[in-house]
């Protein structure tokens, strides 16, 4: 007998785990393209939860709603109320979901003229907080001679009563320390002297109750 032969007679390809016996698994082959191809397919078919499909739909809802919320720019006092539009800019801070340090960051771009002048020359402890610009914004831009105003309205010869409240509504909307009981009574003491008598027999407490009591003399 030969050395180093092989004494069991048995050949390589009957040994176990010898490459030549070894069986090639197929399925640990990567997937071809095609393959590929079919299994994406069949994802992108598969049905969405329904209740994925709802969020996903108020999503999209809630993002064309903010779209569509629009902000006008503020100059100045003599061009719009200056409580109103800051009502506005907390309306669309709310609508966009928007904190406030980004508020803040966006705020500039809502201001042009004079108010755009201002705010960047706000100091850094003014800008802290959105309280503190607030409260900055409405002292400088509210006509603090409005109270006086109001007292030289009065309506016009040929102005009907709805334009008459109109205007001095919004002259008193930036009279903040003056009660609405009081802004009625100049606006009714301000009608023209055929009107006042009637109006004044309604007892009007409010903007819409001497608005009714005017189109109804």
């Amino acid at each position: 007998m030969s050395k180093g032969g092989n004494r069991t007679g048995a050949k390589p390809s009957n040994y176990p785990n010898t490459r030549a016996n070894q069986e090639v698994n197929t399925n640990s082959l990567p997937e071809t393209e095609d393959q590929l191809e079919v299994i994406e397919e069949e994802i992108e078919l598969a049905p969405v939860p329904e209740v994925i499909q709802e969020a996903i739909q108020e999503v999209q809802e809630t993002m064309a709603a903010r779209q569509q919320v629009h902000l006008p720019q503020f100059s100045d006092e003599k061009t719009q109320v200056p409580n109103i539009w800051w009502s506005l800019f907390e309306s669309w801070q709310k609508c966009t979901e928007c904190q406030e340090q980004k508020s803040i960051d966006n705020l500039p771009f809502f201001l042009t003229g004079q108010a755009g002048l201002w705010f960047h020359k706000l100091t850094p402890d003014t800008r802290a907080s959105l309280d503190n610009i607030k409260a900055a914004f409405i002292q400088r831009f509210t006509d603090h001679t409005i109270t006086t105003k109001l007292y030289t309205i009065k309506q016009n010869v040929y102005e009907s009563g709805n334009d008459y409240i109109a205007r001095i509504r919004q002259s008193a909307f930036s009279a903040t320390d003056m009660p609405e009981h009081a802004m009625i009574g100049l606006a009714v003491n301000r009608l023209r002297q055929n009107l006042k008598p009637f109006v004044l027999g309604k007892s009007p407490k409010t903007f819409e109750e001497l608005r009714k009591a005017e189109l109804h003399q």
